[in-house]
């Protein structure tokens, strides 16, 4: 009797498609096997496109390959010592440096091929940051709009 009562209705099952996102190439991208060209192209790329989040994710990750990539190869050039990669020793020397000795430094760093690269790099990263505060602020305005909002209809 209790097979009328509870009668068992077979269910016709339908495999379910899950659509993804298209992941760009970015996101499974390890940039520390990245070039400094390539590293900045890629920050190029992500500043010229529409999507902040994608950019806000992936910048100071950039950026940590950028210099990591940059001291490397100007250890292989032979433009800085591999003693001088420590972050303990590096402050230490410029905060001491006389002024005196500041003048042969700058002399090296007009011969310094990396520069140009490194001159472009910040300019990128500089944008990037005036255009993260400004996304910030307009993230800001826009809750205060709803929060007035919220409180006109209370």
């Amino acid at each position: 009797m209790s097979e009328d009562l509870n009668p068992v209705v077979p269910i016709e099952e339908q495999p379910v498609e899950i659509q993804e996102e298209p992941q760009t190439e970015i996101d499974k991208t390890d940039f520390s096997n990245k070039g400094l060209k390539e590293i900045v192209d890629t920050f190029k790329e992500l500043l010229d496109g529409e999507n902040m989040q994608q950019l806000y994710k992936h910048a100071e990750a950039l950026k940590a390959a950028f210099y990591k990539n940059l001291r490397k190869e100007k250890i292989a050039s032979g433009l800085v010592q591999p003693a001088e990669t420590t972050a303990t020793e590096v402050p230490a020397p410029e905060a001491e440096t006389p002024a005196e000795e500041e003048a042969p430094e700058e002399e090296t760093v007009s011969y310094n091929p990396f520069a140009e690269i490194e001159r472009g790099f910040k300019e990128l990263y500089s944008q990037y940051k005036a255009r993260r505060a400004a996304f910030t602020q307009e993230l800001e305005k826009q809750k205060e709009e709803n929060y007035q909002t919220k409180l006109a209809l209370i």
